[in-house]
């Protein structure tokens, strides 16, 4: 809920089979000067069986705009990240980060994540790890990772780690804003993304020691890469 002018309301969804079934105002918020107006986070998960694609149970009292990232380690355990709503500046509360144990129940795991932090890319390598990449702050308003603009893709470029029970700030830099992460395996991994200044050559990144250090990689001429796959070590 926003807007009217007073202290914003909150409010809780149930949802059934996608559809919601009922609401739970959990804060009346105060001071509204006109009727606030009413949204609802856009956060939906599904997965493909038997050729059907069917949506899986999200948490519905977490507020998510839109999930942009998701990688399953196995058939049962995996990831899936995006973008809070609304974005907090300055930050309170965690991030969207959610996770899964039986491939269809995902619960939030974002402790260490604040929520000005919008996250587009997610992988891991076994049920117990993970790493994730997007940008820290920069406006409110969310950034498209494949159509960045100077208003919302101005923040900090900013790497996570999953140490598992919790998430780690490994890496930040302010001239690149990730989209995507791979690990070839627990200990090599690339990360690439977006180059703010036009002047910058663009940047990967490359780490060899399980994500808690990253180096720079000279991309030359390449401003924008959406997305990283690697098959070993050497090639991708």
């Amino acid at each position: 809920m926003s807007g009217g002018g007073g202290t914003r309301a909150t409010a809780s969804a149930t949802l059934s089979s996608g559809v919601v079934t009922g609401i739970n105002v959990t804060n009346g918020g105060s001071g509204y000067t006109s009727a606030p107006s009413v949204s609802f986070g856009a956060g939906v998960a599904y997965k493909y069986s038997s050729g059907t694609w069917s949506p899986m149970t999200m948490p519905a009292s977490v507020g998510v705009s839109s999930l942009w990232g998701i990688h399953m380690s196995d058939s049962n355990h995996g990831w899936a990240v995006g973008i809070p709503s609304p974005i907090a500046n300055p930050a309170t509360g965690i991030g969207v980060a959610f996770k899964t144990s039986d491939g269809n129940t995902w619960v939030q795991d974002a402790t260490g994540i604040d929520n000005d932090v919008q996250l587009y890319g997610v992988d891991s390598t076994t049920a117990s790890d993970g790493w994730a990449v997007g940008q820290r702050g920069g406006s409110t308003t969310a950034c498209n990772p494949q159509l960045p603009d100077s208003t919302s893709c101005r923040g900090v470029g900013v790497l996570y780690k999953y140490n598992g029970s919790s998430w780690t700030e490994v890496q930040k830099t302010d001239t690149t804003f990730f989209t995507s992460v791979d690990m070839v395996n627990a200990s090599s991994g690339y990360a690439v993304g977006y180059t703010f200044n036009p002047a910058v050559a663009g940047r990967g990144y490359k780490t060899s020691d399980g994500g808690n250090t990253w180096s720079a990689m000279n991309l030359g001429t390449i401003k924008l890469m959406a997305a990283v796959s690697f098959l070993d070590t050497s090639v991708g």
